[in-house]
């Protein structure tokens, strides 16, 4: 079974794209076409203009109060970075096509 799952939702009509951990704590994270200030952990795309995020928890805008928390958020959203881009948009390139940094 994969760690991540993906879902879509509509925000004020735009469609919007996250990633969530399936195991505790249940990190959410978007993906976003710019960089975003202020966020505690944001992953570029390899190859690609799409950033993955840090959006909370399945709960909401919650943190969990242990240590090293940060760092663990951070190698979260790495690995959520890397496993979308092996799973989705290596099956698939031509879909995300206009994201790419072409050299």
């Amino acid at each position: 079974m994969s760690p991540y799952i993906t879902f879509k939702e509509d925000l004020n009509g735009e469609l919007a794209l996250y990633i969530l951990q399936r195991e505790w704590p249940h990190y959410v994270a978007s993906l976003d076409y710019h960089p975003t200030q202020g966020e505690i952990a944001q992953v570029p795309m390899a190859g690609h203009n799409i950033f993955v995020t840090f959006r909370g928890t399945i709960r909401g805008r919650f943190l969990p109060a242990q240590q090293n928390v940060v760092m663990e958020v951070e190698n979260v959203m790495q690995s959520m970075a890397t496993w979308f881009y092996e799973s989705r948009i290596m099956k698939d390139p031509r879909r995300y096509k206009k994201w790419a940094i072409h050299s």
